[in-house]
C-alpha cells in the first residue's frame, strides 16, 4: 500500500514538473539567434523585435478572416498572446537600454508607428469577434492592454530623450557630387560619336 502510495506521489511530481516545463515560446529558434546576435545593438535588436511582432500580428489578422475562425479560436490566441508577450519584450528592452542612456529616438519612432497599427488591427478585431468569438474576447483585451501600455511608455520615454538629447540629426545621403566635366562626358558618351 505503501509502496502504491508513493508511486503515485511519484507520478504527480514528475507530472508537474513536466507541464511547467512546457511554456510555450513565443519566438522560432531562427528569431531567437537574430536576436542574441543583435543583444548589443539596441536599434536592431528592437527593429527585429517589432517585425516578430508585424509578422505574428499579420497572421492573426488573416486568420480573423479565415471562414472556419470558430474552429482555431485556440490558435489565435495562441497568436494573441504571443503578440502581447512580445510587445512586453519590447517594452524590457527599451527600458533596459533606457537606463544604460542609449540613444532610442529612431527606434522609439518606429515603434510608436508599428504600435498604433497594432492597436487599430486590435480594436477592429475585438470589434469583429465579439460577438462571434467570446472565448477570445479576453485574449485580444489582454494583447490591448500590453499594446497600449507599451505605446504610453514608447511615447513618454520619446519625449523624455528629446528633452535630454535634442533633435534627432537628419541622416546623411551619401551621393556623390558630379563635376560638371563628368556630366558633359556622360552626355556625350550617352549620345554616340560625334556626327560628320
Amino acid at each position: 500500500m505503501k509502496r502504491a502510495l508513493a508511486c503515485v506521489l511519484l507520478s504527480i511530481v514528475c507530472l508537474s514538473t513536466a507541464m511547467g516545463q512546457r511554456r510555450h515560446e513565443p519566438l522560432t529558434s531562427l528569431e531567437i539567434d537574430e536576436l542574441r546576435d543583435a543583444r548589443m545593438e539596441p536599434e536592431n535588436r528592437i527593429k527585429l523585435l517589432v517585425k516578430f511582432t508585424q509578422a505574428r500580428m499579420d497572421a492573426v489578422v488573416a486568420l480573423s478572416k479565415d471562414p472556419k475562425l470558430s474552429e482555431k479560436s485556440e490558435q489565435l490566441n495562441q497568436m494573441l498572446d504571443d503578440i502581447a508577450t512580445l510587445v512586453d519584450e519590447i517594452d524590457d528592452n527599451l527600458n533596459d537600454y533606457n537606463k544604460s542612456y542609449e540613444d532610442l529616438r529612431k527606434p522609439l519612432r518606429a515603434l510608436i508607428v508599428a504600435e498604433t497599427d497594432f492597436q487599430a488591427k486590435l480594436t477592429a478585431l475585438k470589434e469583429s469577434s465579439a460577438a462571434k468569438l467570446p472565448m477570445v474576447s479576453l485574449t485580444v483585451a489582454n494583447a490591448m492592454d500590453s499594446v497600449d501600455g507599451s505605446l504610453e511608455s514608447a511615447r513618454a520615454m520619446l519625449e523624455d530623450q528629446m528633452a535630454k538629447k535634442g533633435k534627432e540629426a537628419p541622416e546623411k545621403k551619401s551621393k556623390k557630387k558630379e563635376r560638371p566635366d563628368d556630366s558633359a562626358a556622360k552626355n556625350t558618351s550617352e549620345q554616340g560619336p560625334p556626327k560628320n
